[in-house]
């Protein structure tokens, strides 16, 4: 058999459903041919033959096909494993030379031998992968430039936090000074009870005043928050309840909370009474004439001057009632009273 120039690496890309792929390259046996699948840049994933691949060789051993099945994207890589052994021992005849032909196969397979151990020694790329030698260098060097780019970058920014670093420690150097220079000062304290007193700023920032009390215990003082603050304990009796300023002693009272009062949009129902209406006239009409009412009639009815369309007057006393109108019935009036307030607490100094 003669063996042609090719490479022994196939590479196919899997749709899912093609499952033979034709192996163009010469080999003896099927356990010499491997395969492996991979994603664009992953890892080569090893198949095991006679589970996850068959091998068939073509008459002559010229190629063949291996029958696998490759998911859709998925690159299958099928290449030529031969061992680097030498296993034909030609016998001499006194015909044909063996021991020189066994020479040459033995030299010739100790040849790929130290080929293989020379390239063990060496970078080399994934069998599935498309960069060649070249492009790995180029990879290579680029990386390179980008570290070396990265270290200087690096050196800067230490440079840069030196200085950062010295302008803090003089920062705190001056702060230091500032602070012993505050703690010396004398302050005078502006209370009635602590005339004549003064009092010396403390090294810690200005806590611990001495001879001053801001807030006497007792002390109760609004706080815009839920809870009262370290020191204070909230008032829970008063609830629901407004604020009113006056100028003297301060009390409490009313009847409503604040929350009935102030959510109301109307006022309460009212049904009217004679007492309550103004003194009034009413007009009576017939179609005849114009009765109207005159004061000082006897007999508690209503004593009307009727003047007919012939123009000639005449006086009739005649007791009239007028006719009822309404319901007797309840009315009342719009009043938005929903005030905008925010929540407050009041808190004892403890």
């Amino acid at each position: 058999m003669t063996i042609v120039s090719r490479p022994t690496v196939e590479h196919y890309r899997g749709d899912g459903v093609q499952t033979q792929w034709p192996v163009g390259f010469a080999f003896f046996r099927p356990e010499h041919v491997r395969a492996g699948l991979s994603a664009d840049e992953g890892e080569l994933v090893l198949l095991e033959q006679g589970r996850d691949y068959v091998v068939r060789c073509d008459e002559g051993f010229g190629g063949g096909i291996v029958e696998c099945s490759v998911p859709e994207g998925q690159r299958l890589t099928i290449w030529l494993d031969q061992p680097f052994t030498q296993d034909v021992d030609l016998r001499n005849t006194g015909v044909l030379d063996a021991e020189v032909l066994e020479q040459a196969c033995d030299r010739l397979t100790l040849m790929a031998q130290q080929l293989r151990d020379e390239l063990a020694r060496c970078i080399k790329v994934g069998i599935h992968a498309d960069v060649n030698p070249d492009g790995l260098l180029q990879k290579l060097d680029a990386s390179v430039s980008a570290s070396m780019t990265s270290s200087v970058a690096a050196l800067a920014a230490k440079a840069e936090a030196e200085v950062a670093r010295a302008g803090a420690e003089a920062a705190k150097v001056g702060a230091e000074t500032a602070r012993d220079e505050a703690a010396s000062r004398i302050l005078p304290i502006p209370v009635a009870e602590a005339a004549g007193k003064a009092v010396v700023v403390s090294v810690g920032g200005g806590y611990g005043l001495e001879g001053v009390k801001p807030f006497p215990a007792g002390t109760r003082l609004l706080f815009q928050q839920s809870t009262a603050p370290t020191g204070w304990t909230k008032d829970t009796t008063v609830n629901d309840k407004a604020l009113r300023v006056v100028s003297g002693a301060v009390a409490s009272g009313g009847v409503t909370g604040f929350s009935s009062i102030f959510s109301r949009t109307m006022v309460d129902s009212t049904t009217l009474v004679a007492s309550q209406m103004p003194g009034h006239a009413h007009e009576v009409i017939d179609s005849v004439g114009t009765y109207v009412r005159r004061a000082g009639n006897a007999g508690g009815g209503i004593q009307v001057i009727r003047t007919t369309d012939n123009g000639t007057g005449a006086t009739n006393s005649t007791q009239l009632v007028t006719g009822t109108q309404g319901s007797n019935g309840s009315h009342t009036h719009g009043l938005d009273l929903r005030l905008a307030y925010i929540d407050v607490i009041i808190a004892t100094k403890d």
